[in-house]
């Protein structure tokens, strides 16, 4: 009997982002790598069960997908909000096919829409899936973080089961896929390193405080072993780490930094980041460590816009966060989102022109959701402000709002994000910058033609 791992095939062929805590429509040329169910895998054939890895996103049909899977046991399948439409549809498929088999869900759609996923599956996991998936293998009844149908009624189980040492768990099994296809826009091929679990910050829209909701790290050696192992075994120099943020701890990434550098590790890298939280000392580091490029969630250059979203950043700090960072050469892109229960077209034509004037690399502006286990979501829904519970408007390239806005509605947030990708990617500075990089490099020239193709369908047409 085999464990299967998947994630979901859907058949409208939809480019999906999936990370564990967020499952939304890629905009750009990249394709992640499965990390999560990597995780889980190795985890499991720690505790000498046989498993195999199906990402469904790289299967043209699904009969491709069924000549996959033999003799199963249990299926773990990676869910979301947005894909809800895509992923109990595969789900049904499953079972239909191999009835005998127990379906098991995690992610961000089973965290947060229990209810919906309870219908299809047999287990539904609440938040870090590793600990409580291994125990519903073992039949450990009355499992932390696990919902189930128990004598014809929903038994919704939302508790912490996290682990807390993370250096117990073993290397994502990178064995199990084919390395070399993925891809983030920027680099290829491409893998995903987690350095900590958890945010010990507050924003009011986003999930990863139910989700993984203690801040934990893995040791400086840990980290360096998994790269080690990426870099060696993998012949991968290219990773992003996916921390909500990399630099939260100045004195540890500098120590991750030195032992990249110390270790002969030559790779590329990118990382998510707060602008609150980096220095110059700390770029100079990372730019000797191969960082390319730090992403910052900004989301607005309005201050009573940030402090309504809880964001616990100044209008000041932005602007000093981009300009250090570009200093020490390393790029910044920035994420915006318009359309949050306190912005105006004023406030949101003041984003734009910011974000233009402070000299961003790269940028993507995106329409306000508040997700299902959210602080936003759950305050709308008691001022009976949310429209709809369809999920599949639940994403942020949809340009819809999803809850009654008080100054805006979605004809107006599709204009202004229009706006902003043509003002941003078509200011003559970004222009100059771009040109300028694509006649030394022909691969970076390749690369921004395709993106530059998806943005002039998506934002120009």
């Amino acid at each position: 009997m085999i464990i299967y791992l998947i994630n979901p095939f859907n058949s409208e062929k939809i480019n999906l982002s999936r990370i564990g805590r967020c499952v939304t429509k890629a905009k750009a040329d990249y394709l992640y790598p499965p990390t999560e169910l990597l995780n889980i895998a190795s985890y499991l054939r720690k505790e000498k069960y046989k498993v195999k890895v199906i990402d469904g996103a790289l299967y043209k049909n699904i009969a491709d997908v069924k000549r996959k899977i033999n003799n199963p046991s249990h299926f773990i399948i990676m869910v979301g909000i947005y894909s809800y439409q895509y992923d109990s549809s595969f789900i049904r498929w499953l079972k239909n096919n191999f009835p005998f088999a127990q379906m098991i869900v995690f992610g961000q759609g089973a965290s947060f829409i229990t209810e919906n996923y309870s219908r299809v599956a047999d287990y539904v996991v609440y938040g870090e899936p590793e600990k409580p998936i291994l125990q519903i293998i073992k039949n450990y009844k009355n499992i932390k973080g696990v919902s189930y149908k128990k004598n014809g009624r929903y038994i919704i189980n939302k508790k912490i089961n996290l682990i807390r040492n993370l250096d117990d768990l073993p290397y994502p099994a990178r064995d199990l896929i084919d390395n070399k296809i993925y891809k983030h826009a920027f680099l290829k091929p491409f893998a995903m390193v987690y350095s900590s679990r958890g945010c010990p910050y507050k924003c009011t829209f986003c999930t990863s405080s139910g989700y993984s909701p203690i801040y934990r790290v893995y040791s400086v050696n840990y980290v360096i072993g998994e790269l080690t192992e990426i870099y060696k075994k993998y012949r991968i120099n290219n990773f992003g780490f996916m921390d909500e943020t990399f630099t939260l701890n100045k004195r540890r990434v500098i120590q991750i930094c030195q032992a990249i550098i110390d270790n002969k590790l030559k790779m590329t890298w990118i990382a998510l980041s707060r602008v609150d939280t980096v220095d110059e000392e700390m770029l100079i580091f990372m730019k000797r460590a191969g960082c390319k490029i730090l992403l910052f969630g900004i989301e607005s250059f309005d201050q009573k816009v940030l402090d309504s979203l809880n964001k616990k950043i100044t209008v000041k700090q932005i602007k000093m966060a981009i300009k250090v960072t570009k200093k020490v050469g390393i790029k910044s892109h920035g994420f915006f989102i318009f359309g949050s229960p306190e912005d105006t077209v004023k406030k949101i034509n003041k984003t734009i022109k910011e974000a233009k004037r402070i000299d961003l690399d790269y940028a993507s502006f995106n329409t306000y959701v508040p997700y299902p286990g959210t602080r936003s979501y759950y305050e709308l829904e008691r001022q009976r402000l949310i429209k709809t519970k369809d999920w599949f408007n639940y994403d942020q390239s949809l340009n819809k709002l999803v809850f009654k806005h008080r100054n805006l509605n979605d004809e107006i947030i599709k204009v202004l994000v229009k706006k902003a990708y043509r003002e941003f990617y078509l200011n003559p500075r970004f222009i100059g910058k771009r040109f300028i990089e694509d006649i030394l490099n022909p691969k970076v020239l390749l690369r921004d033609m395709l993106n530059l193709k998806k943005i002039i369908i998506n934002y120009f047409i």
